[in-house]
This record gives C-alpha cells, sequence and structure tokens, in this order.
C-alpha cells in the first residue's frame, strides 16, 4: 500500500476507526496505536464520505512534521502484522 495517508483515504474515517480495533484484536498494538494518532491529526473526524473531500483534507495533514514521523515509523514495521494476522486466523477457525 502507499503512505499512511492512503491507507486513511481508502480506508475512509470511520472504517479507519474499526481499523484500530481490529488491528488491537490481532495483537497490533503499536501499529493500532499508530493509527489512532493519525487519526487524531485531522481536525474533523470521521473523515467525510466523499472522496474528494477526504483526500483534500487528507493533502492538509499530509504536511504535518508529527504526520509525517508516523509515516516513516510505519515503515519500520516492527511488527509483523500478516504474521499476527495468520495467528489470530489460526486460533480463531473452527474446524467443520
Amino acid at each position: 500500500m502507499g503512505d499512511s495517508t492512503s491507507t486513511i483515504s481508502i480506508l475512509g474515517g470511520v472504517l479507519a476507526l474499526y481499523t484500530v480495533k481490529s488491528l488491537r484484536s490481532i495483537g497490533a498494538h503499536e501499529t493500532a496505536s499508530m493509527l489512532e494518532a493519525a487519526n487524531a491529526e485531522f481536525a474533523r473526524f470521521p473523515l467525510p464520505e466523499d472522496r474528494g473531500e477526504r483526500n483534500q483534507l487528507l493533502d492538509e495533514v499530509r504536511e504535518k512534521r508529527s504526520f509525517r514521523a508516523l509515516d516513516t515509523e510505519y515503515y519500520q514495521e516492527r511488527e509483523n502484522r500478516m504474521a499476527l494476522l495468520a495467528k489470530y486466523l489460526r486460533s480463531h477457525t473452527h474446524a467443520a
């Protein structure tokens, strides 16, 4: 995926809130905290459903130093989110 603003743009405002909860449920607590901090950068949240309006707000936030720092931290990938998701799915899959 692109940078964290791309992720937020695709997810939209409300889904970004659900994503924080989902990340925590699989054990990706650092990533959840980063997304939560990124969400807090917006003066208006949840973000508008209209993608054009949402992208305009993202353009404004993208220039903030604190947001750029979160974006850099996101790509350091201290958590293996795919491994955490796989572990979660294995532990929550019931045999038929």
